[in-house]
Parts: structure tokens; C-alpha cells; sequence
């Protein structure tokens, strides 16, 4: 069994680049509103103005309305983002499944906002190839063995 060790790390910059700006905003986000929380928490139980302070009840609840809220806000923010790349690999799998089928190969077109574009763009070329009959036997021959692609 090989394994294969990762040597690049920078596969695809701008797409890494714009995801990891993306996940350390809204770790910057949450950690800001976890500090100002606390920091409300903090001043309503120390403040000696106050004639009875809040009960435990009263924290507790408003930790889980945040908590709430900061889930909520995550999950919808996740699923934004991995629907901008897993719904090209979809569309991708779908049509390549379909040609795999033997149906007539159709063009790969794609949300505004979404990822992977430039291969969607190749994969319209190739398929404008094939379709035009100019890709000859020995190419994909070639194109499979570099891939190490087999007919299995």
C-alpha cells in the first residue's frame, strides 16, 4: 500500500487564500462577540449599583440564546460556503457520470460565485473535442496512462 505525502500545500492559492481569510474572520468574529458577552456577564455581576443581580437561570439562558445564535449563524455560513465549491464537484460528477453512460456530453455551466470555474472551463473544452470528433484515440491512450486511468 503507498501512501501519498502531500509536498504542495498551495494547491490552488487564490481559492486557499480566500477560504482561510474567510474561516479567520469569523474566528475573529466569535471570539469578539465571546469577549463582549463575557465582559456584559462580568460587569452585571460585579456592578454594586445593582440592587438584586441577575440568578443563575438568568445566565444560563442567556448563554444558550447565544450559543444559539452563534450555531445557527455557523451552520448557515458553512453550508454558504461548501455549496460554493461542492455544487460545481456535483455538477462535475453528474455530467462525467453521464458521459461515462454514453449520453452526448453537455456543457458545464456554473453559478456566479462559485468555485472551480477554470475547470469548468477545461472541461468545456475537452468536451467541445471530443464532441467536435478532433481528439484522436492515441491522445486519450496517452491522457489515461498519465493518469494512470484504467478501462476496469
Amino acid at each position: 500500500m503507498t501512501t501519498h505525502r502531500r509536498r504542495k500545500y498551495w494547491i490552488n492559492s487564490r481559492l486557499q487564500r480566500h477560504y482561510l481569510i474567510q474561516i479567520l474572520i469569523v474566528e475573529a468574529v466569535v471570539m469578539c462577540l465571546t469577549a463582549i458577552g463575557t465582559l456584559a456577564l462580568a460587569l452585571v455581576l460585579v456592578n454594586p449599583n445593582m440592587e438584586a443581580g441577575p440568578t443563575w437561570n438568568q445566565i444560563y439562558g442567556l448563554f444558550a440564546v447565544f450559543a444559539i445564535a452563534m450555531a445557527i449563524g455557523l451552520v448557515y455560513l458553512g453550508l454558504r460556503l461548501s455549496h460554493r465549491i461542492y455544487g460545481p464537484l456535483y455538477r462535475f460528477k453528474r455530467i462525467l457520470d453521464a458521459v461515462a453512460q454514453g449520453a452526448e456530453p453537455e456543457m458545464v455551466v456554473l453559478r456566479d460565485g462559485d468555485e472551480l470555474q477554470d475547470i469548468a472551463a477545461a472541461l468545456n473544452r475537452s468536451f467541445t473535442v471530443l464532441m467536435a470528433g478532433e481528439g484522436d484515440g492515441e491522445e486519450i491512450t496517452k491522457t489515461a496512462a498519465v493518469h494512470k486511468i484504467s478501462s476496469d
